[in-house]
């Protein structure tokens, strides 16, 4: 055990820490590390001696607390200990006296680069050392660092110490002093691109450049083989052959190109970049387009496909942070910004990519939450692919940036590192009824909340969320999230009521005595069928009962005098949208042994999401096409026993511009199944309207209104799937945000009523 001497925090996550290792400190070189694990459990964390003490035993580490291990690390108080240091590691750096010497660090590097600095220092060395960071509290060590440098350049992003830009600017300069000022030698330390653009300004000058690769050290002893690299043209190791290395000959773009592969394991495999500063690119040279676009898109972490298909766990595991940094700086921040237009809950995307890209989570979070009531769920289920990142510059050559996954980190790390503060308002003293608690419901009430309205939801089901809880399974939206973001409505002042039946426990003419406006989005909940024979047998679902059995009701989890649902062997869904997916995809893992997805036209025409596709045939759904029911066959005893269906080919394109089914004559055949589920759609349900004659409807029973979302009873607004018919997710929420500007300039022509 390894007494912890002192812990302080010198920088946003980045602490000193004082360690009693007296062996190692003894033995300790510059340039030399140790590795470190904080309990029996943790993982191996390999970190640079920053200095050492020989005569107390101690030994100082700058450790950046950038994943859960090194958060562990920082975590233990002084007068506790860690379990681990061993050391030291590494080659010993070379320090021999050049004259005049130049040392360039960034972010949390400057930890790395210090003891390096010292014996530069000590061999007699003209010593300049640049260091720099987004802002002040980011340019860490730098007392120390004046003390032994003979000259300390400073710079930040903001211009809130030293000179405003990024390291390479004074370094141009001391490159451009032909007056023997140019430098000997130039070691640089801190994140990739900072270490490549360094390397690639010194080689224009012939000017010796060392660079520490620490950051790529996973074992620490070469036995994971982790922290390869080429130098020089041969595969090196940090570990064993460095961590530091000639700058001019180390391969940056193949070192790029490996840092994403490492980055989808979890938390216990071999994480290479685990200890990359998450300092980010912000502190480094801006990239240019042309590097921007040649970063690929990274790759989503996901369970196995054969694991998931037996458990109701979330499938897309998420982004870390450095994926996450990584892909934000392929956008290339173009001028008109075509995502936003793609948005209907108009987020400011640009805005908070910049801010992912500068690993700004915090600001990124700040942009998010404001612009979009429910962004951990939008970033789960709204069909990116056909509204922001459709209109993506970056797709018309190769992929476009993954917006929707960075929406969702971003969401999921402000759950996990802040506490949701409510803006303080000034209230205006209006009150506004919502029906439903869905997306739509949620999006209205979130934003007339922030303008100062007084806000109460009435929910029909036992529970908030509306299509969000009972249509969509756990393993694409998980139920916490949609609680954790109901909850933040909450802190906002909103009032949720559920088991409100509005047309029968209430009406909305009694709702509007109460109230100065009522929004209704009580969505489209009737399902459609086939309307062919035999769909009244047993074992015959549509997708809204299937789903909400498994979904609001827990059947999932089987347990006993639980929500009893069929868990068919041969289970076949009707259908090609989002919803037959889910329903198919939950069939799996209720257990069927064959799980079909009949759909009457081609893979090409399906409207679902293309990730839900794909994830759906990775985890073995039997896609069947150009297939079409014609009945639904018994056994006699009243259960479903085949399907018999009909082959199509396709015609010329309807309505929807997609290509018309045509029967086959003659092609029809019987489909084994023992459960078959109807995924068609939704129609809109007449409970409220039925009750609410004030309420224009059109022939297909939904809410008609103006562009300003009002109805034709004064004072009611509605939006969602109970105007469009079903719809999407994100849809619904555009109306919310669109109505609650409408209502709010509905309501400031009144006065409020005294009640």
């Amino acid at each position: 055990m390894f007494e912890v001497v002192s812990n302080e925090e010198i920088a946003p996550q980045l602490h000193r820490m004082v360690v009693a290792a007296p062996r190692v400190a003894r033995a300790r070189k510059p340039g030399q590390f140790v590795i470190v694990r904080a309990g029996d459990e943790s993982e191996r964390i390999p970190l640079t001696i920053a200095d050492d003490d020989p005569q107390a035993g101690t030994i100082t580490l700058i450790i950046q607390a950038v994943g859960r291990s090194t958060q562990d690390i920082v975590a233990v108080p002084a007068g506790q200990s860690l379990r681990d240091v061993a050391g030291p590691l590494g080659q010993p750096t070379h320090i021999a006296r050049v004259g005049r010497v130049v040392c360039v660090g960034g972010g949390a590097g400057t930890a790395v680069l210090y003891p390096l600095a010292k014996a530069l220092a000590a061999a007699g060395n003209e010593l300049i050392t640049i260091i720099g960071g987004r802002s002040a509290p980011y340019v860490v060590l730098r007392d120390e660092l004046g003390a032994i440098s003979d000259e300390l350049l400073l710079t930040t992003e903001d211009g809130s110490l030293g000179e405003t830009g990024f390291v390479t600017a004074p370094l141009q300069r001391l490159l451009d002093d032909e007056n023997g000022g140019r430098p000997a030698a130039v070691y640089a330390v801190g994140p990739v691109p900072m270490m490549k653009a360094v390397v690639n300004l010194t080689a224009r000058y012939g000017v010796p450049t060392t660079v520490s690769l620490n950051p790529l050290m996973v074992d620490g002893t070469g036995m994971c083989g982790g922290c390869r690299v080429t130098v020089g043209g041969e595969t090196k190791f940090a570990c064993v052959d460095g961590p530091e290395f000639d700058g001019l000959e180390v391969d940056f773009d193949e070192l790029a190109g490996r840092q994403s592969t490492y980055h989808e394991l979890d938390e216990h495999g071999c994480r290479i970049l685990a200890q990359i500063p998450a300092e980010p690119p912000a502190e480094e040279p801006r990239l240019t387009n042309k590097e921007r676009m040649a970063i690929d898109r990274v790759a989503m972490p996901e369970q196995d496909a054969a694991e998931r298909a037996t458990n109701f766990t979330e499938v897309n595991l998420g982004l870390t942070e450095e994926l996450a940094v990584l892909e934000a700086n392929r956008c290339i921040a173009c001028k008109n910004h075509p995502c936003v237009a793609g948005c209907p809950v108009e987020v400011r995307i640009p805005d908070f990519l910049e801010r992912v890209a500068a690993a700004d989570f915090a600001g990124a979070a700040e942009v998010l939450l404001t612009d979009n009531a429910l962004p951990a769920t939008t970033g789960r289920v709204c069909p990116q692919e056909v509204q922001c990142e459709g209109l993506c510059l970056r797709g018309k050559k190769g992929e476009p940036v993954a917006i929707g996954w960075l929406e969702r980190f971003v969401a999921d790390w402000a759950a996990a590192n802040t506490e949701f503060v409510a803006p303080q308002v000034t209230a205006t003293g209006h009150k506004v009824a919502v029906v439903g608690a869905g997306p739509g419901g949620l999006t209205v009430a979130g934003e007339l909340a922030r303008m100062g309205h007084g806000v109460h939801i009435f929910e029909a089901l036992h529970d908030t969320g509306g299509v969000l809880r009972y249509g969509i399974p756990e393993f694409r939206l998980p139920k916490r999230i949609v609680d954790a973001e109901v909850e933040n409505l909450r802190r906002l002042g909103v009032e949720v009521e559920c088991d409100v039946i509005v047309g029968r426990t209430l009406t909305v003419q009694e709702l509007m005595d109460d109230f100065d406006a009522v929004f209704v989005a009580n969505g489209a909940g009737l399902p459609m069928f086939l309307n062919v024979p035999g769909e009244n047998l047993k074992g015959v679902y549509s997708a809204n009962e299937y789903l909400t059995r498994v979904n609001l009701m827990g059947a999932y989890r089987d347990t006993p005098g639980g929500t009893p649902i069929m868990r068919g062997k041969r289970v076949v869904v009707f259908g090609g949208g989002n919803v037959a997916m889910d329903a198919v995809r939950t069939a799996k893992r209720l257990g069927a042994e064959q799980a079909i997805c009949a759909y009457r036209r081609t893979r090409a025409e399906m409207p679902a999401r293309i990730e839900e596709i794909a994830h759906a045939e990775q985890e073995g759904i039997d896609f069947q096409f150009l297939l079409a029911p014609l009945a639904i066959l018994g056994d006699g005893q009243g259960w479903v026993r085949a399907v018999k269906m009909q082959r199509m080919e396709l015609g010329e394109p309807d309505d929807s511009g997609r290509r018309r089914p045509v029967p086959i004559a003659g092609s029809e055949f019987e489909l084994e199944c023992d459960v078959a589920v109807v995924a068609l759609g939704t129609i809109a349900n007449p409970l409220l309207t039925n009750a609410t004659p004030a309420i224009e409807v059109n022939r297909w029973g939904n809410i008609v209104t103006d562009d300003t979302h009002a109805t034709s009873m004064p004072g009611v607004f509605a939006g969602g799937d109970i105007v469009r018919g079903g719809a999407t997710v994100i849809l619904a929420m555009g109306d919310g945000k669109a109505a609650a500007r409408a209502i709010d300039a509905y309501l400031k022509e009144r006065r409020p009523v005294a009640r």
